[in-house]
């Protein structure tokens, strides 16, 4: 059965994307999953990866991929669910397809709002779901705000995955997030044949840390709080990943954690322990153990 993942938190920097994009590499690469990837950020950071990945991949300038998918948003791009079509996927590997983010998005919030409020991903997947089952997992990734957008991959996902950076504010945000979810529960009624009303939402937020590291008093605090909140409340806070040299490759240059850890300066005690720690870490998020 497809499972949908959104991740977000209304607050820039915390790595969304990053954990976003090696985590469906390593259910891919790692596990042997399909997984489709949509970018419904209009910074287009996850879109600017995976075209890193095609250029790589199978040639071609980057700037003109992005060029020609950009003159086509329609045919390839979370546009076309949003006008309530279906976008055609871009086939990155064998196991992985991507449906390109549109920069122009927030010019259609008046329209989206007033003709399919917060449905139109819904629609999408449920006029769609036969062809979306040959997918494992379905990634979102969202902008840092609480847009129409963002409320539609919140309104689908299966899951809500939480990225909390070292930041004093995160765990208010983190909140905040939690109870928009219980708030869309709680409006989001649909009739059941019997006349009950159930909710649409199905997803509860987990949240997971990022760029951790003990480098200073500060940030080995900030762990412990985390790891704290880890015993009091497991099935919200549930694991985070380490600050290391992988992360800011993966970033700069698009190549997943997946095909770091294979190459030469991967193969230290020390980075085999970070991966190690890494995988973890995804199978926690995914459900994989």
């Amino acid at each position: 059965m497809t499972e949908i993942y959104s991740t977000n938190i209304a607050i820039g920097g915390s790595g969304k994307t990053t954990i976003t994009f090696n985590g469906g590499f390593y259910l891919a690469d790692i596990m042997g999953k399909k997984v489709c990837f949509l970018d419904n950020d209009p910074t287009l950071a996850l879109t600017n990866r995976m075209m890193k990945i095609i250029s790589r991949t199978y040639g071609g300038n980057l700037k003109e991929l992005l060029k020609a998918v950009e003159e086509h948003p329609d045919q390839y791009t979370v546009k076309a669910i949003f006008e309530g079509g279906n976008p055609t996927p871009i086939k990155i590997t064998d196991n992985i397809d991507f449906i390109p983010g549109y920069a122009k998005l927030n010019d259609m919030a008046g329209e989206v709002t007033k003709k399919y409020n917060r449905k139109a991903m819904y629609l999408w997947v449920l006029k769609n779901r036969e062809q979306l089952k040959k997918y494992d997992y379905i990634l979102i990734d969202t902008h840092n705000d609480e847009s129409i957008f963002t409320q539609n991959a919140l309104l689908v996902a299966d899951e809500i995955i939480a990225v909390a950076g070292v930041d004093e504010i995160v765990y208010d945000k983190i909140d905040n997030l939690v109870d928009q979810i219980e708030d869309f529960k709680s409006v989001e009624l649909v009739p059941t044949d019997s006349g009950e009303l159930i909710s649409l939402v199905k997803a509860n937020v987990r949240a997971v840390g990022n760029k951790f590291s003990k480098a200073t008093k500060e940030k080995k605090n900030f762990i412990e709080e985390f790891e704290e909140k880890m015993k009091e409340n497991p099935d919200l806070f549930i694991g985070y990943f380490e600050e290391r040299k992988f992360f800011a490759t993966t970033k700069l240059s698009g190549e997943p954690l997946t095909r770091l850890e294979k190459k030469k300066h991967g193969q230290s005690k020390s980075d085999k322990e970070f991966f190690k720690r890494t995988w973890e870490v995804y199978n926690k998020i995914y459900k994989l153990n």
